[in-house]
């Protein structure tokens, strides 16, 4: 076997390890894999970064400092910002350098860097607190064009800080940000502000619309679903908030959803039993309420008796009863 193929090896033994948070087994492979790509002058990537957080779950920053040592004269932010951080907890007398390195990073346009000393100053660690301070680097780094994710983040911290001074302009500002971003959690927040009428803004039922359509999780289709459902923010649509709350029905969290959406199915054989199988299989409701007693809701001919059915089975889930 030669010396490259030995690397991937050892890298995909070490990424098995990794997946199951395996840290220093996934390290003992990731450390062979470093050492046969540096006798050939290679680097790679994935290896790198991988090997660099076990080396921080593991504990071992004096490690890290050696074997990446490199990585401080590099033009590379996420260099500078990981060389960093194994600076940061291995001595305190290391801290200086890790200041200055993220500084270095920040200048080259690091949204990450700026997210941390952010935090720093925020929070106190390692830098006497600086709310101002904090509030310039998140701004600084929710501007940087690196990286999405840290962007965001900053964009977060700078919202908690608006609301917490009662900003509340600037915060819903920094929200519709986030939510042109992709943020899931701004778009919701923003729909539940134009549904409610918060923070000095009027109630908006087309903005909670626009927002709210946006959210592409659990907490979205529910919200939605109920509120098509519900018919009064939004044009009543029976069909469409069944299909919404159902897709909720692989979340356990949300088992709710899906009685919500059987009351409504009354009418509706087919939806019904859809319903009636998610609840069973996806929710674990199994272990609670019998399939027999599920299949009671086919036949039953009164809607009142039907919903009564079904609170009946909502009231043994909440106290958690057993057949």
């Amino acid at each position: 076997m030669n010396t490259k193929a030995k690397i991937k090896a050892h890298l995909f033994l070490g990424n098995i390890q990794f997946k199951y948070e395996k840290w220093e087994e996934a390290q003992k492979q990731y450390l062979a894999a470093k050492s046969l790509a540096e006798a050939i002058n290679i680097e790679i990537k994935e290896l790198d970064e991988n090997l660099a957080i076990t080396l921080r779950r593991t504990k071992e920053e004096k490690l890290g400092i050696t074997i990446f040592k490199n990585y401080q004269f590099s033009d590379d932010p996420e260099k500078l910002v990981e060389y960093s951080l194994f600076l940061l907890r291995s001595e305190e007398d290391l801290r200086n350098k890790a200041i200055e390195l993220l500084g270095k990073a920040i200048k080259i346009g690091s949204s990450r860097a700026n997210f941390i000393l952010g935090d720093f100053y925020l929070n106190g660690y390692y830098l006497e607190k600086n709310t101002d301070r904090a509030m310039e680097f998140f701004t600084q780094g929710s501007k940087s064009n690196d990286d999405i994710e840290f962007q965001m983040r900053c964009l977060t911290k700078i919202t908690k800080l608006h609301l917490e001074n009662k900003e509340y302009d600037n915060a819903i500002e920094s929200l519709i940000d986030l939510s042109n971003k992709g943020s899931d959690d701004a778009s919701y927040s923003l729909a539940m502000i134009y549904k409610h009428g918060r923070y000095g803004i009027n109630k908006d039922a087309e903005k909670y619309f626009d927002y709210i359509t946006r959210v592409d999780n659990y907490m979205g289709y529910y919200e939605l679903g109920s509120a098509f459902l519900e018919g009064k923010l939004i044009e009543k649509d029976i069909d469409a908030g069944i299909v919404l709350l159902e897709k909720c029905l692989n979340e356990p969290n949300y088992i709710e959803a899906g009685f919500l959406a059987l009351k409504h199915a009354f009418n509706n054989q087919n939806e019904k039993e859809k319903l009636i199988g998610s609840l069973i299989w996806n929710s674990g409701l199994i272990d609670k309420i019998s399939p027999k007693e599920f299949s009671m809701l086919s036949f039953v001919t009164d809607e009142n008796e039907y919903i009564a059915i079904i609170n009946g089975m909502e009231k043994k889930i909440k106290e958690g009863k057993m057949n």
